[in-house]
């Protein structure tokens, strides 16, 4: 079996030109192994608390261009058969630029970011460890751009490019994943992608065939995307790895309540991947104000 349940919380507040985001969230991913005559179950649990100052450092009627800082602490925990494999806290320093512009017709968005692991609230340490040991002081840093471009009122072109890049060996949660649902598409049920250095690029069209204020906004939308990550201090067959798959789905969206459905087709992909044929991916949504 394989399930993944997610729980998130977050909370926000502006004053002025600053906000304030205050965010928790809670992952539970359970998946079984098979030998001779016994199946395994194993769990892994994530814990993150997450607090971020954004000041918006320029506005007008065509860009805005936003500094921030933030905090956040990770603790991470798997099991096999109850008994606890490893329990590990992380605690990350970032910084991030983040910018929006009209470009061509459409919005331009990039994001600049820089994350270092800290020796604060409980933390794990890096002493005495080896080069090829995972690093919990480790330094990262993040590319995002997106590119949002109206063709007629109804249809849609979004692209979305994800880099990460690391010269440390990074613990898994906090390497790049590549592959799944909100990533490339037709891998969840398989495994991912994960690794130090990474590229993620997505192209998705969609078209609007109902806006109404009462009934809500359907849109069906296509999607390709493709991966591609390597990793430090490996010289394994997994030492790299790529994938792409494409996405036929559709959304609903109200006031108080988002569905999305999809059929994931996996295509080309490294040859230690072994995906399902194709995959069904759904996702509800409920949202509130107060």
């Amino acid at each position: 079996k394989r399930d993944l349940d997610l729980y998130n919380f977050r909370y926000t507040l502006k004053f002025n030109t600053y906000t304030l985001s205050l965010g928790s969230s809670r992952t539970e991913n359970t998946s079984s192994f098979y030998t001779t005559n016994t199946v395994y179950d194993m769990e892994a649990v994530s814990n993150t608390f997450s607090v971020n100052l954004d000041k918006i450092l320029l506005r007008n009627q065509k860009s805005k261009l936003t500094f921030g800082i933030g905090l956040k602490r990770k603790h991470n925990q798997s099991y096999i058969e109850e008994a606890i494999l490893s329990d590990r806290v992380l605690t990350i320093g970032d910084v991030s630029l983040n910018g929006t512009t009209t470009f061509y017709g459409g919005l331009l968005g990039a994001s600049l970011g820089y994350e270092r692991g800290l020796r604060a609230l409980g933390a794990e340490r890096d002493k005495n460890k080896g080069t090829r040991s995972p690093k919990a002081e480790f330094m990262k840093y993040t590319l995002n751009t997106n590119y949002y471009k109206p063709l007629t009122q109804k249809l849609v072109y979004r692209f979305n490019t994800n880099i990460t890049y690391s010269n440390d060996v990074l613990y898994g949660s906090e390497k790049h994943s590549i592959g799944g649902v909100g990533s490339v598409g037709g891998y969840h049920r398989t495994g991912n992608i994960q690794d130090d250095k990474a590229i993620e690029i997505e192209n998705e069209l969609s078209y609007r065939v109902l806006d109404s204020e009462k009934f809500g906004r359907i849109s069906p939308y296509l999607s390709y995307s493709y991966g591609k990550v390597r990793n430090n201090k490996n010289s394994s067959v997994y030492r790299k790895g790529y994938m792409s798959g494409a996405l036929l789905g559709l959304r609903y969206n109200m006031k108080y309540l988002d569905l999305d459905v999809a059929y994931a087709k996996p295509l080309a992909r490294s040859n230690y991947l072994k995906p399902k044929n194709r995959e069904i991916y759904f996702s509800a949504t409920l949202k509130f104000k107060f």
